[in-house]
């Protein structure tokens, strides 16, 4: 399938789309120190309450089945098609929050 049209914004958001995917094991450090430094000045502003720690507590189990699930298919399948997999997932993931967001107003 071809894609026609997008103009320059289009081709400049996939060339930027496939600079981070390409770039993420070289940001995954500095990923990890910007986080953690924003959990301990979270930590400090009191921002982390009981509260939270029960939401997260009622995700974490999700988080690392997807986690799980996620680095299964990464070793299963090649590049191309893991790619497709997390692209379709965003998308969905995308459109349940603009539904979840217009069912608001």
């Amino acid at each position: 399938m071809r894609v026609h049209g997008g103009g320059k914004i289009a081709d400049a958001m996939i060339g930027l789309g496939g600079g981070v995917m390409g770039g993420r094991a070289v940001l995954q450090a500095f990923n990890t120190s910007i986080l953690s430094f924003a959990l301990v000045a979270q930590a400090f502003t009191g921002l982390l309450t009981a509260e939270l720690w029960q939401l997260v507590l009622i995700a974490l189990p999700g988080t690392i089945l997807g986690s799980w699930i996620g680095r299964r298919l990464y070793t299963k399948l090649d590049s191309a098609k893991f790619e497709k997999v997390v692209l379709v997932l965003l998308l969905m993931s995308g459109g349940a929050l603009l539904i979840g967001g217009f069912g608001r107003a």
